[in-house]
């Protein structure tokens, strides 16, 4: 079993629901996330295809996958001659292809990767510079998940100061209280205070893999983690990505007024 499946129960998302989304159906997403390919009578091509597909979703590394896809398959790969010749035929006897006819995949993957991390940083760094600056601080909308409800609550990062103690505030309407829930991927401390990063401390926990922490009922919090990309942080089941982040990072919620 691969990383697919975990990422998916920790984001509370459906199989039937992803099957829709992607048009892939239902049995080949469970054999992707249980490595169980013998089951997938597809064209290679068409495995890899839905793959990176479902990884792309998730938002996490297809390649271990595909990977891992390959190994098996080549351990079990049999290539037979028509019958008719009445013989087997090896597959060390197919003609040998090129390194870029092999590794195409991999190497079209890769650029396609690099263009577009080019393109989402850039579109990120003139949001940043050219966004409007409302009580001179300045706004961002965050981007809905396509499997998000409609009605779900709306984020806005506000952008901080240097001498603010909160490394990203964000704002949420259309909702009435916070519900926090973070799952530790690894050793994680964590710190929440009530009305901002200077109010009162109401908790202070150290998870290990696999613990969670659920808060509910608050209109302002503070979250303090001393090792973000060791936690799966959700505000009101909105993930809030912070993989990214290596260091100690704070950040802050608050209901916004409707």
């Amino acid at each position: 079993m691969n990383q697919l499946k975990e990422i998916r129960e920790m984001s509370f998302l459906d199989l039937n629901d992803i099957s829709d989304h992607l048009s892939i159906p239902v049995p080949y997403l469970k054999a992707i996330e249980e490595n169980n390919f013998s089951s997938l009578r597809l064209d290679e091509q068409i495995i890899e295809k839905y793959i990176v597909q479902y990884a792309d979703f998730l938002e996490t590394d297809a390649e271990p996958i595909i990977q891992t896809f390959h190994q098996i398959h080549r351990s079990k790969e049999i290539t037979f001659a028509p019958r008719s010749r009445g013989k087997r035929v090896s597959k060390s006897t197919t003609k040998q292809k090129g390194f870029f006819y092999t590794y195409r995949y991999y190497l079209i993957g890769s650029s396609v990767c690099l263009i577009l991390s080019f393109i989402i940083w850039f579109f990120v760094s003139n949001g940043d510079t050219n966004a409007t600056k409302p009580s001179d601080q300045s706004v961002s909308n965050t981007t809905p998940n396509p499997m998000m409800n409609k009605d779900r609550p709306v984020f806005t990062l506000q952008k901080t100061s240097a001498s603010s103690p909160s490394n990203e505030t964000w704002y949420i309407s259309q909702a009435d209280t916070i519900h926090l829930q973070i799952q530790a991927l690894g050793d994680i401390t964590i710190q929440v205070k009530e009305n901002g990063s200077e109010g009162k401390i109401i908790a202070n926990k150290e998870l290990t893999k696999s613990q969670s922490f659920d808060l509910q009922g608050k209109k302002w919090i503070a979250i303090q983690l001393d090792n973000p990309s060791n936690a799966l942080l959700k505000v009101n089941d909105v993930v809030i990505d912070s993989v990214a982040q290596k260091s100690t990072t704070t950040y802050e919620f608050k209901i916004a007024s409707n």
